[in-house]
């Protein structure tokens, strides 16, 4: 097992040896994390896995993904195709 030195005595993370990575816990997945987690600074999965999509509008949305448009606030999806449509 690998650690990732933190601040003061705290650990933030450990590698095992079975490639796992467990930030705040012994991981049962490749990545295990306690508490909340950012991908790319924007979306955000907290604890009780809920997903907060990117604020953007259809032309910025990328293919396949999720977000919550800038002009109604509702959320889409956006297909391989280009595509948007409203899932609420």
């Amino acid at each position: 097992m690998a650690s990732f030195l933190g601040t003061g005595s705290s650990n933030p993370g450990d590698v095992y040896t079975t490639g796992k990575l467990g930030v705040g816990t012994t991981p049962s997945a490749t990545l295990d994390v306690v508490g909340n987690f950012k991908v790319g600074g924007t979306q955000i999965v907290n604890q009780n896995g809920f997903l907060t999509p990117k604020t953007s509008s259809a032309a910025n949305a990328t293919t396949n993904s999720l977000y919550i448009d800038s002009t109604d606030a509702k959320l889409y999806f956006k297909d391989s195709c280009g595509g948007s449509f409203a899932l609420y």
